[in-house]
């Protein structure tokens, strides 16, 4: 599998870092799996909106993308496809830490052509705490 991180964007940020690390994570090894055993390329993008203090962190991986029929109920709890193990609650993992930070989550997949993750996060002032728990 080949890995491309492309940061864009270098400025200061305040988020939990351990929920953070855990949606990186998430994403990073769904699309690992999501390649299997063929390979692919995964590219972690992080740009800044330039019409909204936002930070935005895309995850797009070459696999074999999202089967329509589960797609809107992805980021619910115990839904998996396509995996051997795993539980099914990585995604809603991630939707409940991403919302947590006041962003949202968002996807894009087609079938033979990969899937699309990104992540939008309000960027918040140094000196001003997330409200997460």
């Amino acid at each position: 599998m080949e890995l491309v991180v492309d940061v864009q964007e270098r400025g200061t940020a305040r988020f939990d870092e351990g929920k953070m690390l855990r949606v990186i994570n998430n994403l990073a090894r769904n699309a690992a799996e999501a390649m299997e055993p063929r390979g692919g390329k995964l590219v972690i993008k992080v740009t800044r909106d330039k019409h909204e203090p936002t930070l935005v962190v895309s995850f797009s991986d070459t696999g074999p993308g999202i089967p329509k029929q589960i797609e809107h109920r992805l980021f619910q709890s115990f839904v998996t496809s396509g995996k051997k193990g795993g539980t099914g609650l990585g995604l809603a993992i991630v939707k409940k830490a991403v919302e947590l930070h006041g962003g949202e989550i968002t996807l894009k997949s087609a079938v033979g052509s990969g899937t699309r993750f990104t992540v939008t996060l309000p960027l918040q002032p140094v000196n001003q705490p997330v409200g997460v728990a």
